[in-house]
């Protein structure tokens, strides 16, 4: 089930006012959507995926800004659950370039208290807000100040390779580094560095601790 900013998942920013049961015409998905402005030929700049949450599991969330990416990831966990390397999750994905601006109100919506025990997190996103008349832009290390709790496991998931003579790779690691205490590199996982099973391989030592994961 998907929600684009309904009960569950209220927007913090909406691009627009609500139109109900209308359709967006250029979202492959063809799913109703809630959050279509006037214009029929928008489409959706995020999309939130929510289980029924289960209490008895845990919660792994998969944020990227391209949707195809996410879908990917998730079939990857799905896999990992399938072949039993790790246990039944509930899985929430969150995609789309708004991705990381509407993350904290569907983690901590008054209906809806969300706990994360694992995520795999996109640093570079393509969106960006106008924030008390600033343009502000999101990145990973933002997200993960928003879902980070005592309990939390996580991996980075990037084609940006973080040089530090960049300035915002810069800020970004130091950000990481003051909230935490540690070296970002050692969470990061680049998108173009493994195939599928060595992927899925790295996700179940790195989040689940299991080192016999030979995939």
């Amino acid at each position: 089930m998907s929600f684009f900013g309904k009960k569950k998942c209220t927007p913090i920013m909406p691009v627009s006012a609500p139109m109900p049961n209308a359709v967006c015409e250029t979202c492959p998905r063809k799913e109703t959507c809630i959050h279509l402005p006037i214009n029929p030929v928008h489409a959706c700049d995020f999309e939130i995926e929510m289980p029924e949450m289960d209490d008895s599991k845990k919660t792994f969330l998969i944020i990227d800004d391209n949707p195809g990416i996410v879908s990917f990831l998730k079939d990857d966990i799905l896999a990992l659950q399938e072949k039993n390397i790790v246990p039944t999750l509930n899985i929430i994905t969150v995609s789309g370039k708004d991705a990381a601006y509407q993350i904290g109100s569907c983690m901590d919506n008054e209906n809806n208290k969300i706990s994360i025990d694992y995520a795999i997190i996109d640093i570079t996103y393509g969106g960006s807000k106008i924030l008390n008349k600033q343009n502000v832009k999101f990145n990973g290390v933002d997200v993960f100040e928003i879902i980070n709790n005592s309990n939390l496991k996580h991996i980075f998931f990037t084609g940006n390779n973080l040089n530090p003579y960049i300035k915002q790779n810069k800020l970004l690691i130091d950000k990481y580094c003051k909230l935490t205490g540690e070296n970002i590199m050692d969470y990061v996982l680049f998108k173009t560095s493994l195939d599928m099973d060595s992927r899925q391989s790295k996700i179940a030592k790195t989040l689940f601790g299991n080192k016999d994961a030979g995939i």
